[in-house]
This record gives C-alpha cells, sequence and structure tokens, in this order.
C-alpha cells in the first residue's frame, strides 16, 4: 500500500486560502511565442516540474490543529491542454481566469494555445496563490522552460524550506525585539475609500492589461535616476494621481496605498530555500492630496517609501502575525484574522522582472510575457506590474461588470497620462 505524501502548509499557504473571500486567490501567467510547443516535452515537463515543486499535484486539507497538503493522483491530460485558435491573444486572456480548486487539486493548470495557420502561439499558466507568491511563480516559470530545454531539476534530497523561519532566522535577536515593539500600520489599509464599480448581478472575471513599450519604460527609468526615485515609486505617484481623479473623496483624505514586499531582500543571494510565499505589505502614506504637479507626488512617496525602507520593511506585522500562528491551533487562528485583519479596499503589487534570459523553452523566441495576481472582488482593487523584455504591463484584475470592464481599461489610460514621460 502506498504511503500518502503530506506536506506542512505554510504561514502564506493559509492566508491566502482566508483572501478567498476577497479574491479568487490565483497566479496568472502569459507567455507568447513566436513559434509552437511540442505537446509531449510540454506534457512531460509539467509532469516532472510537479515532482520537484509536489505541492502542484497535491489537494489543501484543513485539518483539526493544522492544515496541510496532501499529494493526490494527477492526470496530466487534466492539467495541460492544447487549442489552436483564431485569436490567441484573446483566448489567452480568456482561459487565464480560470482557477485551480485547492480542496481537489491539482493546484496548476496549463494551456497552450496554437494560433491556426502560423507557427505562434501562447502559453498560459495558472497556480494557485497558496502554493507561491509572484516571485515564486517566476521560478517556476524558469523551471518549466529549463525542464522542457532537456536540463535536470536538482536537489539535494530535502524537502525545501517554504516557511517564514528562513527569514526571521537572519534576523538578529534584538531586531526582533524591535519588531515587537514597533506600532502596527495595518489600520492604515482601510481609508475609507474605494475604487467606483458596481459589479453587476453576475459578476464575470477579467483581466484589463495596458502596456508600455520599451521606448517609454526606458524613458521612466531615466527619469527615475535623474530623480533619485525608483520605477515602483514613479508609478506608484501616477497611480496615487490617476486615483485623486476618480474617487469620491470631497474632503481630500490621505490616500494609503498598501505595497507588496519580496522578503527574499533579507535571504542571502535573495533566494528562498523553495518555490512559496515570501512576501508583506508596506503601506505607502503621501498625505493628503497630490501636492500639485507629478514632481511634488513624487517626492511625497518617496520621502515615505525611504523612511519605511531605512527599517525592517514588511517584517512588523508580520512577525506578529506569525506568533499568532505558533500560539493558536488553526480554528482559532481562522476566526482571529477573519475578525482582525483588514484587507486593503486598495492595493499595488509590483512582481518586478520577468527575466527574459532564464524564461526559455527550447531556444523558440519569447516575443512577450506578463505575470499577474489575484482577481478580485469588488470592492477591493489591485494594479499589478509585471516587466519584460523593457517593457511593461499594468493588470487590473477584477469580478465585475461590462461597464466596470470599460471603467477600468479607462482608468489604465488615465494612469499612463499620469506619468511624467
Amino acid at each position: 500500500m502506498n504511503r500518502i505524501l503530506r506536506h506542512r502548509a505554510q504561514l502564506w499557504d493559509q492566508m491566502q486560502f482566508f483572501f478567498g473571500e476577497y479574491n479568487d486567490h490565483q497566479l496568472h501567467g502569459v507567455i507568447f511565442f513566436d513559434g509552437g510547443l511540442d505537446e509531449v516535452l510540454l506534457k512531460k515537463a509539467v509532469s516532472l516540474s510537479m515532482d520537484a515543486f509536489p505541492i502542484l499535484k497535491c489537494r489543501y486539507v484543513e485539518g483539526r490543529r493544522h492544515p496541510y497538503w496532501e499529494e493526490t493522483d494527477i492526470k496530466i491530460g487534466d492539467i495541460v491542454t492544447f487549442v489552436d485558435s483564431a485569436d490567441v491573444e484573446g483566448d489567452a486572456m480568456s482561459f487565464a481566469v480560470n482557477k485551480t480548486w485547492e480542496f481537489a487539486g491539482p493546484q496548476i493548470l496549463v494551456r497552450f494555445l496554437r494560433q491556426a495557420g502560423q507557427e505562434s502561439g501562447a502559453l498560459c499558466v495558472i497556480m494557485n496563490h497558496m502554493a507561491c507568491d509572484g516571485a515564486g511563480f517566476k521560478e517556476y516559470l524558469y523551471m518549466l522552460g529549463s525542464i522542457y530545454s532537456g536540463h535536470e531539476v536538482h536537489g539535494n534530497g530535502r524537502r525545501p524550506d517554504r516557511s517564514l523561519g528562513q527569514i526571521f532566522r537572519r534576523i538578529s535577536l534584538m531586531d526582533r525585539m524591535k519588531l515587537l515593539l514597533l506600532p502596527d500600520n495595518l489600520s492604515k489599509h482601510d481609508s475609507g475609500l474605494n475604487f467606483p464599480l458596481n459589479g453587476g448581478s453576475d459578476p464575470m472575471p477579467f483581466i484589463a492589461r495596458h502596456k508600455l513599450d520599451s521606448v517609454r519604460f526606458k524613458a521612466l527609468k531615466e527619469y527615475g535616476r535623474k530623480s533619485g526615485a525608483t520605477i515602483n515609486d514613479i508609478i506608484l505617484a501616477a497611480y496615487i494621481r490617476a486615483l485623486y481623479r476618480v474617487l469620491d473623496n470631497p474632503e481630500n483624505r490621505p490616500l494609503c496605498i498598501p505595497c507588496m514586499i519580496d522578503l527574499r531582500r533579507y535571504l542571502r543571494d535573495g533566494k528562498a530555500g523553495g518555490i512559496c510565499n515570501l512576501t508583506a505589505t508596506i503601506v505607502c502614506d503621501a498625505g493628503e492630496g497630490t501636492g500639485g504637479d507629478f514632481s511634488d507626488t513624487l517626492a511625497k512617496v518617496k520621502m515615505d517609501m525611504d523612511r519605511q525602507k531605512s527599517g525592517l520593511p514588511g517584517l512588523n506585522g508580520l512577525y506578529k502575525l506569525q506568533m499568532i500562528f505558533r500560539l493558536f491551533a488553526y480554528p482559532a487562528v481562522k476566526k482571529i484574522i477573519r475578525e482582525k485583519f483588514v484587507n486593503p479596499l486598495i492595493a499595488m503589487t509590483n512582481i518586478g522582472i520577468i527575466d527574459k534570459n532564464r524564461l526559455s523553452f527550447g531556444g523558440i523566441k519569447v516575443t512577450d510575457a506578463f505575470v499577474t495576481g489575484s482577481i478580485k472582488h469588488a470592492p477591493y482593487f489591485q494594479l499589478a506590474l509585471s516587466s519584460f523584455n523593457d517593457s511593461v504591463t499594468f493588470t487590473i484584475n477584477q469580478f465585475g461588470s461590462a461597464q466596470d470592464r470599460e471603467k477600468i481599461e479607462a482608468f489604465l489610460r488615465m494612469l499612463d497620462g499620469e506619468l511624467p514621460c
């Protein structure tokens, strides 16, 4: 009789599960090719990738005291599909809003769309956000491409470390004590402002996408170099300015924007022990209003972000959250999080650079790629961005009506117009 293999569900695995009240808790990636992928090779690569990252072939089980991942039998034909398409881009965006089901598994869906009559196509990958964050998802895509290209996956024979312990073990005892004493800014998540959406009686999932080409992106990087600001600072400033134009805010209340931060910055070489969730949140509070022109808004954003980055960004609330998970059994943790956690109405996440040199599938040219996060239920709203080959893609993922989609697409154009170049 085969032994059923189980894997411990880590803190962020569980938190992403709780977030199912607010979003679909899925990661969505699309890679466009100037050529086609081989069906047999891709199915083999996905199968081997699940051996290397076994949570993908698991189901999620809410145990009495602790939840866990349990490996199940899977059929690769149910996970990987090949479809001919007359509209690869449109069909890719339609497929990308699907979701996995954590209680049954597997935690990944893959489809390759072949452009009818042409040697081109798109690879769509959907993964349960409980398995990893955006940075981990990119690592998975690199690994999948590497396996497809014929490279072996090397491991040390041990289960990879997916825990937050790999972060906090690198933080001194003194700094950990400071984290316990610092005030928590999570209350800033709720500014009482929300993006105007109607949702409709039967909201449907969609991904609204807007792309800046390499010329624009390089100009923004040069603007940032001259102003001493990061690309993230620049886009956040433009996001705030665009939001002030559409939000119902006659009292001019401060708009605080939670931003995701990658905790791998605390690890040696930025490398995690395995594909996992290692994110946290910092809240940009640029004060009331936009301050005038773009440079004024950027200065306000940069000042607050620099202040937060000077300490231990992202670790304050997370360290306290880890204490809750250690002290209480799962049912109690679930109740505490649902009662006390404030999910931000408006947020932003920068998934970062998709490395064109590491995203390789047997030498077939990748023409474009983007990664985006969860699809939100109204009134929750989030801007996501990722970059590939010196271009950046903005996405806003929403359950909503056709009117909501039009409004969000117009907002993305407005955001573009707020950028300084």
